[in-house]
């Protein structure tokens, strides 16, 4: 029996589809990438970070929150503000009155509030109607955290 001597070229004819090798090849140096990288990622989850340190204060009830409620409405003079407290306020408390006031002068009815109940027994809900813009109810946002008051949140209005 006599043997057929075949040249590289024959035996490549018949192979047939891409070469897979150098394909995997780099998706293997990708897998080491990535495998070396978490490693290095692992610590960002210890960085110490220099926090103020609170305080110890005596802790306030739910009886001696008081709940102020700022609807805003839009009119031709621009944005107004209308506040209401919900529920009645702690004895030996003096609140400001409830009349509406501008945006503008939010930040000294709020600084009024906070001078005669204390930032830390507020807690404000910001109820904004359908046609104020956007960037009024960001700034009464602002304006509570100017005023100290951190239990500050959006409400929506029931309809």
């Amino acid at each position: 029996m006599r043997r057929r001597k075949r040249s590289a070229l024959q035996v490549y004819q018949g192979h047939f589809g891409p070469n897979m090798t150098p394909m995997v090849d780099v998706v293997m140096v990708i897998l080491v990438f990535f495998m070396a990288s978490a490693a290095v990622l692992g610590p960002d989850w210890f960085i110490r970070a220099a926090l103020p340190i609170r305080a110890a204060t005596a802790a306030i009830t739910d009886d001696a929150l008081i709940r102020v409620e700022l609807t805003l409405a839009s009119g031709e003079r621009g944005t107004t503000v209308s506040p209401a407290y919900l529920g009645a306020a702690p004895a030996g408390v003096s609140l400001p009155s409830a009349e509406a006031v501008p945006l503008a002068g939010l930040g000294s009815w709020l600084d009024e509030l906070v001078r005669g109940a204390g930032a830390e027994r507020l807690v404000v809900a910001i109820t904004p109607s359908d046609a104020v813009p956007y960037q009024d109810v960001v700034a009464a946002h602002e304006a509570c955290a100017v005023a100290g008051i951190t239990r500050t949140g959006l409400a929506t209005s029931p309809r």
